[in-house]
Parts: C-alpha cells; sequence; structure tokens
C-alpha cells in the first residue's frame, strides 16, 4: 500500500514513477468522504497525496512542497477557502487547481476568488468523471514537463528549428 501523509508528517514520500518523477496532489478539505474519494481516485492515477484540513496546515504544507495538483473544497469553514486560494496564489501560481463546490458559483463569488481554478467540480462528484480529469490533467503535465527538457531539435526533428 502506498503511503500518505497527514498535516503531522510533511516528509518526502511520494512514490517514484517511470523516469525518476515524482507526482503529488495536494488535497485542502475539511469533508473526510471528499477526502476519501478523492484520494482513491488519485492514487489509481499514480499520485501521493498530502491531506490539509485548515488554513494553518494548508499554508505550512503548501510551503513544504510544490505539489503537481491541488484540489481545495470550497466549502470550509468560513473564509478558510479564500485564505488557502490565497496561499496558492501566493505560493504556486502554476500549479493545476481544481476546486469542488457544493453548488455553482455565481459570478460575484467567482470575481471574488484570489485565484481561479482550472477546474469548478460540482459535489457530489462522479468518480469516472473525476478519473478522467486528473488522468488528463496528469497526461497534460508530463507533456508540458517534457516539452520543457526537450532541445530544439528534439522539437522539430525536421529542421532542428521551429518557427
Amino acid at each position: 500500500m502506498r503511503p500518505t501523509v497527514n498535516d503531522s508528517e510533511p516528509k518526502e514520500f511520494a512514490p517514484v514513477l517511470a523516469g525518476g518523477h515524482y507526482r503529488t496532489a495536494h488535497i485542502i478539505s475539511s469533508d473526510p468522504h471528499l477526502v476519501c474519494a478523492l484520494n482513491r481516485v488519485l492514487y489509481m492515477n499514480d499520485y501521493s497525496c498530502l491531506f490539509s484540513c485548515g488554513a494553518d496546515s494548508a499554508e505550512s504544507n503548501l510551503r513544504l512542497l510544490k505539489a503537481d495538483l491541488i484540489v481545495v473544497d470550497y466549502d470550509m469553514e468560513r473564509d478558510m477557502a479564500q485564505t488557502v486560494l490565497n496561499h496558492i496564489r501566493a505560493l504556486h501560481p502554476d500549479v493545476p487547481l481544481l476546486m469542488t463546490a457544493a453548488r455553482t458559483l455565481d459570478n460575484k463569488e467567482r470575481s471574488a476568488l484570489p485565484v481561479l481554478p482550472h477546474l469548478l467540480l460540482i459535489k457530489p462528484l462522479k468518480t469516472e468523471r473525476l478519473y478522467s480529469i486528473i488522468r488528463a490533467l496528469a497526461q497534460r503535465s508530463v507533456a508540458v514537463k517534457n516539452y520543457a527538457r526537450s532541445t530544439p531539435a528534439q522539437r522539430c526533428p525536421d529542421s532542428g528549428t521551429c518557427n
């Protein structure tokens, strides 16, 4: 069984994937049922998960580890989601962000978000849809990393230069 990490032990824990890459997800939610469902789907997609249930633990975990994916539950207590999103914007603005909510956010709520999620998922989550979303994000992440590591000759093998 793959190890997971809770707030009290944020150490190196991610399994090494093909090519020596680590894939980690940070789930920020106070809903244990949501965390369990997300962890199961992420595990099936070769992610190790770090869990945070509050804004303080989320901030410290965000400082410790740059995850490949962050999932935030908008329905946390009071303004906790806003605080967490401020930390994400400050520390990891380029990490893919999924947000879950019990309902669709109106324009006023969306404009108040400090950082917009890549995708807003309405609860209850359908496992098959969540699985396909996570898989697509993982594949896109790998493609971007491979492109960044490639040389111009590898990117455009015919001429060696790309226009």
